[in-house]
């Protein structure tokens, strides 16, 4: 069955995917929650700024990705 070879690759790639969008969500929490209050606690702004943009485009790829995998592992059942 190669479906299942495909499924089981996708189910822990999904999985990592699962994790790598939690760290990356938190860290565009704590520096979006600086640029909100504009507190930087010896933070630059700038370089809060930047890392928040940054992480932004990485966590944007990194949870399409995990929308691919998700969707297959939704689909896998149905098909034959």
């Amino acid at each position: 069955m190669k479906n299942a070879t495909v499924y089981r690759y996708a189910r822990i790639i999904h999985r990592y995917l699962v994790v790598i969008v939690v760290i990356l969500g938190v860290l565009m929490m704590i520096s979006g929650y600086f640029m909100h209050e504009s507190r930087y606690f010896g933070f630059d702004a700038m370089t809060v700024r930047y890392i928040h943009n940054s992480v932004s485009t990485l966590f944007s790829i990194v949870l399409g990705g995990m929308m691919i995998t998700g969707s297959y592992l939704f689909v896998f059942p149905y098909l034959r």
